[in-house]
Parts: structure tokens; sequence; C-alpha cells
């Protein structure tokens, strides 16, 4: 300490007494610069989360100082007092909404007997530091909602479910109307040093209130933003969600549960709205039910049984034991309730049963077993039980991609799918085998094809197919130029375009694979060829922002909107860091599900059930399915719950179509021609001549279509001889052409008409029965039908399969045929059709002899004689 008489040492209201500080520090934080006394302005970052309050610390040299005349000191204008033994502390509140904390504190250190002289001569000895605190904000709570208040259109406030509290971390809220309303309106307030509010869905109004129409339910997703470079690259969002229910009621009104068996252990049919309600057939005693809502309905569900028991069906899984007799589903909200019939019964596994020959027991693709529909299973449950043997070939079209550069491997599915590398990195992802091969028709070039040159574009022609070359490791085309005859060397398919290429403007969004979306600026990008194909997602697709990713054993969210020029997105990782990572090095978190991109009118598997996706998922992850025997209701699920499936019918198949479009009745054999939304079929009926109409493109159910009848009323290519059904189930020969009114003369089996219904048949002069040819099929192929493959008769055991080929039972030595075309076949006459003809030969050989009946001309009796024995020798050539 300095001497107590201050000896040597200046006294306040000298010139030269001493005010600087020795230091100034804090233990939250490090001061920038570094303290000198004689640098008076600093900054100081409060890093640490949950600090609310930061302590500065400044220091004085005593040695510097008479004890009895201290320097005074100032914090922000107010004077600190303070014992020179002890350490002066300056508290700081640090306090905000999250948001970014700015403040600039004064730190006056001034001789303490204040200013001196008068006038402009006054003088003040003092030094003021400046130290400005700053932190960081928290995110996760400047994008907290201060209010969220919903009303009805009445202006009654509607209670949330769980509370509202601008403190919680919940962000998905429910409301109950008390009732029936059009509309509600929302209050929304984000806290202040949130940078905006953003509104989706159908709201409309005000930044912070808008109004949301409403008919059962309505749900509204609003954002609270924070977005300052200064600290985020990218906008930082927090969402939340608000539903508002229908009175109960209206709730148990238009509830529709769906009761659903786990795989293997057995299968659920019917449903809430009909009468016979539920049944669920297994094998076990014990099963594990799911049940799901259609989508925005919440109620009570529980199963009662006769004997007073109850268990009550809360969301997910459970396990219900199946020795209560079950007889009720009960849906319940608030005091009301309806009842719909259930009951479960025991059932045979599948795989109890023997399928047909070429055929395999059929499992779903979680692997579990199907069931029949009874104890016992029976040939009723083939088409349940059973499926053709087989899979997809990829050997061929993978080596052809293969010898072009491409990289390929599998793809995680339940379907052998496969994802393709080009050359530039990009990728393919969940291509089958069609889309494998149109890749390598689209990829490959050939002699005289017409391309651009990228680099310098220059048109030319192809001069040669494809080359190999270790220079580039892919196939390499060399061109001709028209313009100044000149050649080029050896040029990569990832430089050149083919002239006339469609742009990625014409790529179907819904081919994008799932967490992709289409990229801006499609027109500017284009396809491999005049038309898009699946695998130009490469050029056209991109990951969208905010997926969540990994990179081996990493995972981090996707920052970047798009890529770079170098195919390198912004990847965020948990640790706080970010990086740039190539494209093809990213792999979604969905992928490891072994699930593939659903896109709404995905045909899809759910535990076993045929459903549609009717909607992308949502911020939760949940996708609206529709399943086939409801296309009325929606029920949201977890990607985990669905599996892909194909289409039963694709684009160029002969299908049959039983239904009613608008005005027109729709009964008869049609051609694929696309696939619509939630899973219809795009079709154009055939005509009698067989040419497909380009007038009517109709849009059918799944549901609404099968495979191809064997059976087609084409009438102009009836003749002579041809073995016909008559109102589809009576059989006939034609004797002859078509009269004017589109009749035919047709010949009975045992010459006896059969009890035909509607209008009554005519009859010609000759005795022969006149058939209207919208009356008359062509005989049907089916199993168990007696048949002459190449002169050889066979009975059908399977078939058809999808390309309309049978498999046959030769009689001769008890063969199995391979797969035969449907063009192929004879319908072998059966012996009491045989019986019949040989009566009427008895009558036609009395003809040729002169015995026949008055009107029946010679030559027409010799063709049904020479019919007829033609048919008792077996040697009719073909009857259908």
């Amino acid at each position: 300490l300095a001497p107590a008489d201050g000896k040597g040492l200046p006294k306040p209201g000298d010139s030269d007494f001493y005010v600087q500080f020795a230091r100034i520090s804090s233990t939250e934080g490090d001061l920038e610069p570094p303290f000198d006394p004689g640098v008076f302005d600093y900054t100081m970052w409060v890093n640490t989360s949950g600090i609310t309050k930061a302590i500065l610390q400044p220091g004085i040299d005593l040695t510097r100082y008479n004890s009895h005349y201290m320097p005074k000191v100032f914090f922000d204008g107010k004077e600190v007092t303070f014992n020179p033994s002890d350490a002066i502390l300056m508290p700081v509140d640090l306090i905000s909404d999250g948001g970014p904390f700015d403040r600039t504190v004064t730190i006056t250190i001034a001789d303490p007997s204040g200013a001196s002289g008068w006038g402009p001569f006054q003088h003040y000895t003092h030094n003021d530091y400046r130290v400005r605190l700053r932190t960081p904000p928290v995110l996760a709570e400047v994008t907290k909602a201060a209010r969220i208040q919903v009303f009805d259109d009445k202006g009654t406030e509607l209670q949330a479910h769980p509370p509202f509290r601008s403190s919680s971390t919940e962000t998905s809220y429910q409301y109950r109307a008390s009732v029936k309303v059009s509309a509600i309106k929302v209050h929304a307030e984000c806290k202040p040093s949130a940078t905006g509010l953003k509104w989706s869905g159908d709201a409309s109004g005000s930044s912070n209130e808008v109004w949301v129409p409403m008919t059962h339910s309505a749900t509204l997703i609003f954002e609270c933003v924070y977005d300052d470079s200064g600290y985020t690259q990218t906008p930082w969002r927090n969402s939340y969600e608000l539903k508002v229910e229908a009175p109960a009621p209206e709730n148990v009104k238009r509830a529709k549960p769906k009761l659903i068996m786990m795989p293997g252990e057995g299968k659920c049919r019917g449903a809430s709205d009909s009468p016979e309600g539920f049944s669920c057939s297994s094998a076990h005693l014990t099963a594990h039910l799911l049940v799901i809502l259609n989508q925005g309905v919440h109620v009570d569900l529980s199963l009662h049984a006769p004997d007073g028991a109850s268990l009550l069906l809360h969301g997910g899984v459970m396990q219900v034991d199946l020795h209560h007799q079950w007889s009720t589903l009960r849906i319940a909200a608030g005091t009301s309730h309806r009842d719909v019939p259930v009951e479960f019964i025991g059932a045979a596994v599948c795989t109890t049963m023997q399928c047909p020959v070429n055929q395999q027991t059929r499992r779903d693709p979680s692997g579990a077993p199907f069931f029949c529909k009874g104890k016992t299973c029976t040939s009723v449950d083939v088409p349940t039980c059973c499926e053709f043997a087989g899979a997809k070939d990829f050997e061929e079209p993978r080596h052809d991609l293969e010898s072009l550069g491409y990289h390929m491997a599998w793809s995680t599915s339940v379907d052998p799918l496969l994802d393709v590398t080009f050359q530039d990195g990009t990728q393919a992802l969940g291509l089958d085998v069609t889309d494998v091969k149109d890749l390598f028709r689209a990829a490959a070039l050939h002699r005289g094809d017409k391309v651009e040159v990228l680099f310098n574009g220059r048109v030319g022609v192809v001069r040669n197919g494809s080359d190999s070359d270790p220079d580039f490791g892919s196939a390499v085309y060399r061109l001709h130029f028209d313009d100044d005859g000149g050649r080029t060397g050896p040029l990569p398919r990832e430089q050149l375009r083919v002239v006339g290429a469609a742009t990625c403007s014409d790529f179907p969004a819904a081919d994008c694979p799932r967490h992709f979306r289409k990229k801006d600026g499609a027109d500017k990008l284009y396809c491999m060829q005049p038309k898009c194909i699946k695998a130009d997602q490469s050029v056209c697709c991109q990951i969208r922002q905010w997926t969540r990713v990994r990179v081996g054993e990493r995972a981090g969210l996707v920052r970047s909107p798009a890529p770079d020029a170098h195919l390198t997105y912004r990847v965020g990782w948990a640790d706080g860091t970010s990086s740039r990572v190539a494209a093809a090095d990213l792999q979604t978190i969905a992928a490891e599900n072994a699930t593939q991109a659903f896109h709404v009118g995905d045909l899809v598997f759910v535990y076993g059930l045929d459903a549609v996706i009717s909607a992308d998922p949502d911020a939760n992850g949940m996708y609206l399915v529709k399943f086939v025997d409801d296309e009325h209701s929606s029920y949201p699920l977890p990607e985990s719950a669905i599996m892909r499936k194909q289409w039963r019918f694709k684009t160029g198949e002969l299908v049959h179509v039983h239904a009613r479009v608008g005005a027109d009745t729709l009964d008869g054999n049609a051609v694929v021609v696309g696939h619509a939304k939630l899973g219809s079929y795009q079709v154009r009926m055939r005509h009698a001549s067989g040419a497909v109409t380009t007038s009517h493109t109709y849009e059918v159910p799944p549901k609404q279509l099968a495979a191809p009848s064997a059976t087609d009323t084409n009438s102009s290519s009836f003749s002579g001889g041809d073995e016909v059904l008559v109102d589809g189930q009576y059989h006939a020969v034609i004797l002859g052409k078509a009269d004017a009114q589109d009749s035919y003369e047709v010949v009975w089996p045992a010459a006896k008409r059969p009890p035909l219904q509607g209008d009554a048949l005519e009859t010609n002069s000759a005795g022969f029965d006149l058939v209207p040819a919208a009356r008359i099929t062509r005989g049907g192929f089916a199993v168990g039908k007696e048949v002459i493959v190449g002169g050889r008769p066979a009975i059908i055991v399977l078939g058809p399969d999808d390309h309309r080929r049978y498999i046959v039972n030769y009689e001769d030595d008890g063969t199995v045929s391979a797969p035969i075309a449907e063009s192929s076949l004879v319908l072998k006459p059966t012996p009491g059709r045989t019986t019949g003809i040989v009566k009427r030969f008895a009558a036609v050989a009395q003809a040729v002899t002169g015995l026949a009946p008055s009107g029946v001309s010679i030559a027409t009796a010799a063709f049904v004689a020479s019919l007829s024995v033609l048919v008792m020798l077996g040697r009719v050539g073909c009857f259908a």
C-alpha cells in the first residue's frame, strides 16, 4: 500500500491524479481486446447457456493512491461505494426472451474532487471504460410462442389440451368446440425477439390473427421464425399445430375406426358403418390388434362382451385375449356413443393348404402368413393364400448399365430395387427392373443421334456406338459436326445432350424419392431423352431442406436449400458444427426403415391390407392413407407401418372394367393408359371390333378392375362352326354369318333350347333360333376346363397369369405343361354336348339323304352334318 501520509503521490485535484483501472475481468467471459489500462472500449461474449447474470470486476492499483484519497468509481453514472480491501463487483442482468442480448455498460474511474475550474476552463479528471456485453440467441427459446388463443365463430374461447404455457416445449394442442361452428379464429404471438410469424394451411387474416374454415375439424400450423444472418445461416423455425374438433356427437357420428390384426396372427374384415360390423379371424387365443381412426376424429374405443367384460382400446397395438366373446366395439365421446357389432372366430393359416402347381404360399411383405376364411382352407382361399412363383430378373439390364460405366447397389426396400450412381456423383434411387431398362435405353446413344456438346454448344451427330475408355471410366462417343465437317475425340455421355431432350418441367414431381423435391428452375434442367424417365430424378430432384440424414455414424440436418455447383449440401451436426457433404454420401434416415418413397396415389400394404397414400407426410412424418375397402376416410400412419406395393396393372395391359363413371356404365374389357390419383386407373374401353377408343378416358377405382375376362363380346369375329355362349352360360354353335339385324343362326346341344331369360328368340324359316350378337360371347378358359392343345386333350390346372398364360395337365400322359399362351388353347366339347350334336346329326343325315325338313337346304344340312362328324371324332380345330 502507499504510505499513509501520501508522500510522493498525487492528491485529489492534482492534474496527474491517476484515473485508470488496473484490470477489468469477469468469470462469464473474456474481454476483446484483452484488457489494457489505456484502451477504453471492449466487447465480451457470454456463451454459457442458462447464465442470467454477468459480474464485471474492475480492479484498482492501490499502490498509486493514498488510502485516504481513493478514486471514485461509477457504474452507468451511479457511484459504487467500495472498500479498498474488497473486490468491486458490478452485476449485469442478462435476462431476455431468448433473443440476443446486447448492452453496453460504462464503468468510470474519477478524481474524487470532482470538476475544477469554470466554464470553458472547467476540468474533470476521469476515464470511462465501455464494455459491450453480448449473448447469442437461444434459438429453442426465441422461437417459442408467447400467446395462443382459439375462439369459435361466436367469440367463445376454447380451452387447449394440454393448457398452453409459453415456457413449455409442447407444440401440439387440441381444442373441442361445444357447438357446431363454421370457422374458428386463432390469435397467436411469438416472443418479441422472434423475427416473424408464418401461417400455413387455409388460414387468412392479419399477422397475429387468422380465421380458418371448419367443417368437422380444422388443423392449423404456424411457425415462430428467427432469421438473423449474424447468428444463423438459415431461418430457425418452431412449428405449432392446433387441432380443433367438432362437438362429441358429431365426432361419434364421423368416427370410422379400422381393426387390423398384426401380420401372422389373423385378419379382420368389415367396416364400422356396415350392419355386420367387423369379423376377425385368428388361429390364436391371443392376438395383437391395431386400432386406427380416420383423420380429424377423437373418440374413445372399447370392446365389450356379453359377460360384462370390457377393454379400452388406446392408440397403437394392443394384445387382446380372444377367450372373451367380444361382441361390441363401442365408439364414445363425452356422453355420446354408438355400438358396432364385432366377432372373433378361429381361422386356419394359409400354410396348411396345398397351393396349385407353379404357385406358392402367399406372404405379405413382412413375411407373415395369410389366413383362410374359415377353420379349414378350401379352394375358395386360393386367391388369398397363393401366388405365382418367380421374381424379377435384374441381371441383364444391370449388366447393360454397368457397361456404360454406371454403378449400382441394391436399395433398402421390400422389393428388389436398384440405386444407380452416375459419373458426376448424382444418383437415381429405387429403380425397378423396368426403370433400369428405361435408363439403359435413355443413356445409350446410337449412330446418327443428334446431340449437343455441353461445354461449347456445338451440335453434331454420333458417328459410332459406345466405346469404353479407361480415361473416362464410362462409355464414350465420337461426333461428326455438320457445320464444318469436323470431328471430335471421345466424349463421355455426361458431356452430351440429346437435341430435343425434355426439360425437368415435364418430370413428374411424384417420381422424386421420399425426402426429395423437384429442383427450382426445372425449365433449365434437361432429361436424357425427349421423354423424361424415373432415372432423370438424378438431375431433376434434390434433397429437401431440413431432412434428417446420416453419413457414416453421424446424423444431422440438411441446411442447404439446394446443392452447390459441386453437388454438396451443408449439413448441421448434433454437436453444433456443420460441413459440406457430397450428395452421394448422404443417406436419409428414413432409408434405415427399409421402406420406399411414398407419394400421393401410391399403392401400399398396411399390415397386409391394400391401401393408397392420400397425402404426403406431415411435420411428424405421418402419412394419410385410404384403404381400398373405404375410399372416403383417411387414416394417419407412420412410415414404419407402410410397405410399398407395385401397381397391379401397368400401362398397356388389358383389364376388365365393371363400374359406373358419371352417366356411363362400363362393363367389358379395356386398356390401361395411365395411373391416376388415389390408386385409380385411367382406362379406355375396347370397341366391339377390338380397337381402343381414343375419345373417352375414364378414371376407375382399383376395386372395380379385374383381370381381363376370358370372354369378349366381339360380334364381328363370329363365323360358322364357332362354339359360343349365349347369355354368358348356355352353349351353342354358330351356323353362319350374321343377318341384317346382326343376329346369328345357332345350334343348341341336344337340339333343345335352354331356359333363356330376357326377350324371346326369333326363329328363321329353316327352324333355327336367331340370337342377337349382343347376347353372344366366346367360350371362356378357366381352371378345370377341358381344352385341346396342339391336338392333345388337356385340363387347365392354373391360370391365367399376368401375361394371359395357362398351365395344363395333358390327359394322354399326365404331364404338366409350361405356361401356354391363351391363343394356343381351344375348348374341348363336353360329352353332353357331343351327344346332343350326334342326335342333331341323325336329323341332318336325313336331310342329306333327301329327307330334310321343308325349307332346309342340302348345303346347310351337309355343313351341320360334317361339323357333327368332326365333333364326334374330337377333331374340331378351333371352337373359340
